[in-house]
């Protein structure tokens, strides 16, 4: 199955740092993950380039602007499945397992 991770932030350098560092660290891993950034002017463009996480960024339309999307992309990418959080989730090492009916 193919699994894309969509993360939608706005100004949260410190948690959507936590965030990727759960997605990254997962027992199974995503096969993407991209960062949906409303117009965050903080540290998250350096953060994200250092870890190799890809980032569109667009104006500030909060999650509502930001899921439609990248749910239109995970789609047009032929992704099975789209795992949606903002940049405060705290997923468990194994969650994304537990998602996929392992």
């Amino acid at each position: 199955m193919k699994i894309d991770a969509a993360v939608v932030t706005h100004k949260r350098c410190k948690l959507l740092g936590r965030c990727i560092g759960r997605l990254q660290s997962q027992t199974r891993p995503p096969d993407q993950v991209i960062v949906i950034s409303n117009s965050s002017a903080d540290c998250s463009v350096d953060m994200l380039n250092a870890r190799g996480v890809s980032l569109i960024m667009q104006e500030s339309t909060g999650s509502c602007g930001g899921w439609p999307r990248r749910i239109q992309y995970a789609m047009d990418e032929d992704f099975d499945a789209i795992w949606l959080m903002d940049d405060d989730g705290f997923p468990h090492e194994d969650a994304l397992v537990r998602l996929e009916g392992r």
